[in-house]
């Protein structure tokens, strides 16, 4: 049996990681916006920069070291993007970032790449990634775009709602995880969901009424 290479999907917790962006133009400002979120150490190296990474660095939110690249800069990283308008400074980047087995991503340069970005829509907990695999980012965000106009902002607080329904199936069934899952599972589908979400019934009634469906 053969199976074809494909991407593995997969979130990854940056919180106090040290990440590398090397470059200070526009798409390293978005790339660097982006990894804020994410709560890593992130370390900007480049020849000059735009206004914005300034102001960051200014604030004590990202390292900028204003310098060419050196290999010194992946000392302790754990990630890399390389965002430059210099293709032989890039495949530099991620040649030396492979030594080191530093996942790398090259901006628009799949080839070049370990892990790719893919386009996000987020909803406070939910997040729905799309990626083409870096044929067609522009697709990809074509259907973020459609997406965004499908999920509402309410989806965030039904997701709190549910954690709170899934922490009180535990308490109400600790020996059955068989119940535990029949209930969850309800829970997201239930017309009664929305009343919950509204406060017109508590989080006890609703998972008596769900345990009690047949």
């Amino acid at each position: 049996m053969s199976f074809q290479s494909s991407l593995y999907p997969v979130f990854i917790d940056l919180k106090g990681k040290s990440v590398l962006v090397v470059g200070g133009g526009k798409i390293a400002c978005r790339k660097i916006g982006h990894l804020l979120q994410a709560g890593p150490e992130i370390t900007v190296v480049c020849t000059e920069y735009d206004t914005p990474i300034g102001l960051l660095a200014d604030k004590g939110l990202i390292k900028l070291f204003v310098e060419p690249f050196s290999q010194r800069f992946l000392d302790n990283m754990w990630l890399v993007i390389a965002a430059t308008d210099d293709n032989q400074v890039n495949r530099q980047v991620f040649e030396l970032a492979e030594q080191r087995r530093i996942l790398c991503n090259v901006v628009d340069v799949p080839s070049l790449c370990r892990f790719q970005v893919p386009a996000i829509v987020k909803r406070g907990d939910l997040q729905l990634a799309i990626s083409t695999a870096g044929k067609s980012p522009a697709y990809a965000k074509y259907l973020k775009k459609q997406l965004n106009s499908q999920f509402g902002r309410d989806v965030s607080d039904k997701i709190k709602i549910l954690d709170q329904v899934r922490n009180a199936v535990k308490l109400k069934f600790p020996d059955s995880i068989e119940m535990r899952t029949r209930i969850n599972n309800l829970a997201v589908e239930s017309p009664l969901l929305n009343e919950l979400c509204k406060g017109e019934m508590t989080i006890d009634f609703f998972v008596s009424c769900l345990s009690e469906s047949r």
